[in-house]
């Protein structure tokens, strides 16, 4: 919302224009962190596989984490910058599929995160997360979707985030490809 030259002082605002002033609060406050799927740990335990794939036509590549229809899980240690206030994440998923005939297919991603101190037991579960629901619009297009907004539960600014594919509740039958995913994070 841009303010003009000819608004007055004591002008009331409408419930949108709030709205409008409040993301852009938030945009000013909030930095981006990528967790690629290159730099992600693949666990003793359940990995989902790296590749790397080229499109047929223009040869652009990218390196993915391969989510079968099984048990899949890719993480990521991370040292939060030190300006994240603490609170809530947004992640948002960014990823593909090669399945002839996706279209229209959903894939459901589950994406959990603990927050470590010093001298915090690292066998703990993560226990707070999102989840995000998306359709596939064709095969090999890339896609996003956003996740709810959530707090790592813990304390500290390391975090271990844990991703996996919820086959069981969507209806892709084949191999998704996760690209990316963007952490959101609001600055102090």
């Amino acid at each position: 919302m841009a303010w003009t030259d000819d608004r007055t002082d004591g002008q009331v605002l409408t419930a949108d224009q709030w709205d409008a002033v409040i993301n852009e609060i938030k945009a000013i406050r909030s930095r981006i962190i990528s967790l690629s799927a290159q730099s992600s740990i693949q666990p003793v335990t359940n990995p989902a596989t790296l590749n790397i794939a080229e499109t047929t036509t223009n040869k652009i590549n990218y390196i993915y984490g391969e989510f079968p229809e099984a048990a899949a899980i890719l993480q990521w240690a991370v040292h939060m910058p030190a300006d994240w206030d603490g609170g809530n994440i947004t992640p948002t998923f960014c990823w593909t599929t090669v399945v002839a005939g996706a279209a229209g297919k959903t894939v459901k991603w589950v994406l959990k995160a603990i927050r470590f101190a010093n001298d915090a037991a690292l066998d703990t579960v993560p226990a707070a997360g999102t989840d995000a629901t998306d359709t596939t619009l064709a095969e090999e297009d890339y896609h996003e979707i956003a996740g709810s907004a959530f707090t790592p539960s813990g304390t500290g600014n390391f975090i271990v985030f844990d991703l996996t594919r919820d086959y069981a509740n969507d209806d892709l039958d084949g191999i998704a490809r996760l690209i990316s995913i963007r952490i959101m994070y609001n600055v102090t």
